[in-house]
């Protein structure tokens, strides 16, 4: 592995092959003095420079690389926001809870994984403040983003839960009262009374995904 000196050099490269690699191996070095130099790349015009300094960043962990982490989830490509995400579930950054959340209500993502991604993340996080989006994320059409949250709201756990999705038996929508009802059942058996299965309005099955 060349030095640092040699690696931010690199990182001016016209090779966006070398830009990426090294900034990935900068964020091996554990240096957090090299994050400022990182944070430059985060608008590189090549995406997958930006996704290597995200992995960068997540290796590094300092303050600052979780700062950048948050502006990474920005990005306009989907596969750098979800993994500036599970970056920052990784390092369970309490200061991403809210950026987290904004993605996660925020209805413009057509596909899943990003939603995964932020799950997932808030889940290891484990912020009773997630608790409400997360439910609210039951209603998805896709089995994929439905299993991610109950898993996520299992991770949590605590009595917010259990009140949150007690609530969520009332809510408007069929799928999130029968994925409440199920959640109930199984992560505080006996503990809630949960009404039986033939109360709870049938829901369109999640979309394989």
């Amino acid at each position: 592995m060349a030095n640092s000196e040699t690696l931010l050099i690199l990182l001016r490269s016209d090779s966006k092959s070398v830009r990426a690699n090294a900034a990935k191996e900068l964020g091996k070095t554990l240096d957090p003095t090299v994050v400022e130099h990182l944070l430059g790349l985060l608008k590189d015009e090549t995406w997958e420079v930006r996704l290597s300094v995200v992995e960068a960043l997540e290796n590094i962990g300092s303050d600052s690389a979780v700062d950048g982490l948050i502006r990474a989830l920005g990005d306009e490509k989907g596969r750098v926001k979800a993994r500036a995400a599970t970056a920052l579930g990784n390092l369970g950054s309490k200061k991403a809870v809210g950026p987290l959340i904004r993605i996660l209500v925020a209805d413009r993502y057509p596909y899943p994984y990003v939603k995964i991604a932020v799950v997932d993340a808030l889940g290891m996080i484990g912020d009773k403040r997630a608790i409400k989006p997360i439910v609210s994320a039951l209603k998805t059409d896709y089995r994929s983003l439905c299993n991610s949250a109950s898993s996520a709201l299992g991770r949590i756990g605590g009595d917010e839960v259990g009140n949150a999705l007690m609530n969520a038996l009332k809510d408007r929508n069929a799928k999130i009262r029968r994925y409440a009802a199920t959640l109930l059942r199984s992560i505080a058996p006996g503990k809630y009374r949960v009404p039986p299965r033939s109360r709870v309005a049938k829901r369109r099955p999640c979309r394989k995904k």
